[in-house]
């Protein structure tokens, strides 16, 4: 019973703001989705990398997980959009959501900021 309560308040809200999932795959965002409101953290989602920055200038989200492949414009080119207009779209922390793993595409999405 202790343990139970224990796991109970440990998913308690890490922050009230809200954080922006980009995802194309529907699967993955679904299941992000459900994984960052079991700790009580309201999302937003955008399916491509042109519809966060649409998000963004209707709101400031807390943190954005970005996928970094997507059609049309992908989570790479959208972070560097974003941290080349910081007047517009705000100091937001980016993660960078991916299945890439070599060194090269690693340093890209560290280079996109």
């Amino acid at each position: 019973m202790i343990q139970q309560i224990d796991q109970e308040e440990s998913k308690t809200a890490v922050t009230d703001e809200r954080i922006l999932v980009v995802e194309d795959d529907q699967i993955q965002q679904i299941i992000l989705v459900q994984l960052l409101e079991e700790f009580g953290i309201s999302c937003d989602t955008a399916n491509s990398g042109e519809e966060a920055l649409k998000c963004l200038k209707e709101a400031k989200p807390a943190i954005i997980f970005m996928d970094c492949i997507m059609p049309g414009m992908g989570g790479i080119e959208a972070t560097r959009k974003i941290r080349a207009n910081p007047d517009q779209y705000g100091e937001l922390t980016v993660i960078g959501a991916t299945a890439l793993t070599s060194n090269k595409d690693k340093k890209e999405c560290m280079d996109a900021g």
